[in-house]
């Protein structure tokens, strides 16, 4: 699957956050720590006001019948969901104290496997 390039007109605004709007978890999570804290608060600040407007707009759909035309916004969604865990909770700072390396253990499970 290749990364979606628009989004639905009423979403326009968000368009320069769909480099962050990829199809898998490991992507996503690899994007997430490819990036300085800088740029993932700013990603949740400019994104997470549009968290309603995006669940109600993908709400119209049944999960396995998303079209491709909202499929840019449903990654989008996605990305926005596992960085709020870092934004909000952690403040940017890094990884959870309790867990240290984690993200790099987790990257490494969802690695696909050869089959």
């Amino acid at each position: 699957m290749s990364q979606p390039t628009t989004l639905p007109p009423q979403f326009a605004a968000l368009a320069p956050y769909l480099s962050w709007a990829l199809p898998t978890t490991t992507e996503r999570m690899r994007e997430r720590l490819s990036r300085s804290r800088e740029e993932v608060m700013a990603f949740h600040a400019a994104t997470a006001p549009h968290i309603d407007s995006i669940v109600e707009y993908l709400n119209q759909y049944p999960l396995e019948e998303i079209p491709a035309e909202a499929q840019g916004l449903f990654d989008l969604m996605m990305a926005i969901g596992e960085t709020a865990i870092y934004a909000e909770w952690l403040e940017g700072a890094g990884e959870p104290p309790i867990a240290p390396g984690m993200g790099k253990r987790i990257q490494m499970l969802w690695e696909p496997v050869a089959r």
